[in-house]
């Protein structure tokens, strides 16, 4: 999708195929080219700019199972498109790859995950949210799902008892009904939900809640729902007020929408961080957010 269009139909991005190689080198830039986003402003504060002591560490060599491999190898293997380092507050290094750039956003996948529970956080501790809260008391909706049992630190913990099988490479797991109903691949003709709603009501549960962490997106996606309902608010302004501005960060981020009710556009969805306004929020994978050098651009930390 470089140059001028009309592109080959070899080279076009398209919903089927955005995230995968070689498409999503293009399409993890270009997000909001692709599916419809709610702005997070950066607010009118000054950037937290960090200082630099900018190093060449591409040789710094390091051994990975069987094979010694330098940075500059890491980094071309694994096709990076953005590399920073901070140490003790100051960036080491920052590069940049496939025409990614400063100022040019980029998915973050699932470190919107940290993002969410970062905003659940700064709710806990503006007594809007309790922990030990059955998830059914704040969104209803819930009750005989899944769900219906399970407290809002089993979300943070992602020890609902909840089965979500998220095998991305088994085309008949969970994962790929979720990422059809909410639109991040095209509608195959088959049978499921009609949105987000729906679909948690079809998940039965494989254990108690309470149980042995296992990773599980959607799991994310309700605690967004409970977040907003809790706060009163969609999610990309929580994360606008809660993070992105008292962090100084210095550009605007994007989220995508994700559910829509009636009102808002018609059932547009992505693997970002995704909210709606009356109907379930979803949180599965990441902002795209602007990074711009030597700024404060990072996430908080999560498991």
């Amino acid at each position: 999708m470089s140059g001028a269009p009309p592109f080959s139909p070899q080279s076009q991005v398209t919903l089927a195929n955005w995230q995968d190689p070689p498409f999503n080198r293009w399409a993890f830039q270009h997000v909001r080219e692709l599916i419809p986003t709610a702005r997070m402003s950066r607010g009118s504060g000054p950037p937290w700019r960090l200082p630099s002591d900018d190093r060449d560490i591409s040789e710094v060599r390091f051994r990975h199972e069987d094979r010694e491999l330098s940075i500059a190898d890491l980094l071309a293997d694994t096709y990076t498109d953005g590399f920073l380092v901070v140490h003790h507050g100051r960036i080491v290094t920052e590069q940049y790859f496939n025409g990614l750039a400063p100022d040019v956003p980029h998915l973050l996948m699932s470190v919107s995950k940290s993002v969410t529970s970062a905003v659940a956080g700064v709710l806990v501790g503006r007594r809007l949210l309790d922990p030990s809260a059955p998830v059914t008391d704040i969104v209803p909706e819930l009750l005989g799902t899944s769900l219906e049992g399970a407290t809002v630190q089993h979300l943070l913990d992602m020890r609902a008892g909840t089965r979500f099988d998220e095998s991305y490479d088994d085309s008949e797991a969970d994962v790929r009904t979720y990422e059809r109903v909410y639109l991040w691949r095209p509608d195959d003709g088959q049978a499921r939900p009609d949105d987000a709603l729906g679909y948690f009501a079809t998940l039965r549960n494989d254990g108690p809640h309470g149980g042995p962490f296992r990773y599980r997106s959607i799991l994310t996606d309700v605690l967004a729902w409970v977040l907003e309902r809790s706060a009163g608010t969609r999610l990309h302004k929580l994360i606008a007020a809660g993070l992105w501005q008292p962090m100084g960060v210095p550009s605007a981020g994007s989220q995508v929408l994700g559910t829509p009710t009636l009102t808002e556009l018609a059932r547009a969805k992505s693997a970002c961080v995704k909210s709606a306004a009356a109907a379930p929020a979803l949180a599965t994978v990441a902002a795209t957010v602007t990074s711009t050098k030597r700024t404060v651009t990072g996430m908080a930390a999560s498991g």
